[in-house]
Parts: structure tokens; C-alpha cells; sequence
């Protein structure tokens, strides 16, 4: 299955959960907004997917970050939390990134190793 990021996604869950995880992704796709990234942006417990994407920085944040690398087929290939401020990271083999301001713990981040299921809003039901 290959990942094909669109402005219409709005959950993200680990496959081996299928549970959504995170109620809001927003998608940066043209070279603005990758570049741009959550630069400029209040700490909001909301998910950022930039793709195309193999590298980061952050330059110019006032809060530090989590980042999940991912390649085409959704599988996690580098994940880091609480990236400070003022660094840069990258990940040659990715496709994109998802990024999150750390307002989470450490330990409910994805890890190397994770599959992503990326899904429109109707996808998942309540019970």
C-alpha cells in the first residue's frame, strides 16, 4: 500500500491498533508550507504530515518537537521526541515526516518500526 498524503486526511493510527490517534492532521504539500512547517504556530495538540519530505529544522521554534519519519509504504523508519529548538534532522530514505508539537509523553510517540494507517474523516465509526 503506498501513502498518499492528501489535505483530506484528518486521522492517523497505528495500524496495529487501528485506533485513531491523533483527532486533527493537517497537510503541508506545497513547498510553502513544507517549508514553513509548524514555524510561527502556538503548541496545539494537533498532528502535522509534510511530504514530500526527507529533512527538518527547527530553526526559528519556540517549542520543541516529535517527529516520525515514514516511508511510501506508511512504515515508520525514524522517530524522535522533544527535538529542541535550533536543530535539524533528516531521514534519506523517507517520504515525508509527521510532525507534532511535544505536548504528549514521549512514551505515546511513534517508534521505529510502527505502520501508519492515514484515513479521511469518515473512515473511522464510533461505537
Amino acid at each position: 500500500m503506498s501513502l498518499n498524503p492528501s489535505k483530506k486526511l484528518s486521522r492517523v493510527s497505528w495500524q496495529k491498533t487501528e485506533v485513531p490517534l491523533f483527532p486533527r492532521v493537517s497537510v503541508a504539500s506545497t513547498f510553502a508550507q513544507r517549508a514553513r512547517g509548524l514555524l510561527g504556530t502556538q503548541p496545539r495538540p494537533e498532528l502535522l504530515m509534510i511530504a514530500p519530505c526527507h529533512s527538518i529544522h527547527t530553526f526559528g521554534m519556540r517549542y520543541p518537537i516529535h517527529i516520525a519519519f515514514f516511508d511510501e509504504c506508511g512504515n515508520v523508519i525514524a522517530a524522535e521526541t522533544s527535538v529542541p529548538p535550533g536543530t535539524k534532522r533528516s531521514c534519506p530514505h523517507a517520504v515525508g515526516v509527521l510532525e507534532m508539537p511535544a505536548l504528549y509523553p514521549a512514551s505515546q510517540w511513534f517508534i521505529s518500526g510502527d505502520s501508519l494507517r492515514l484515513a479521511p474523516p469518515d473512515a473511522y465509526h464510533r461505537t
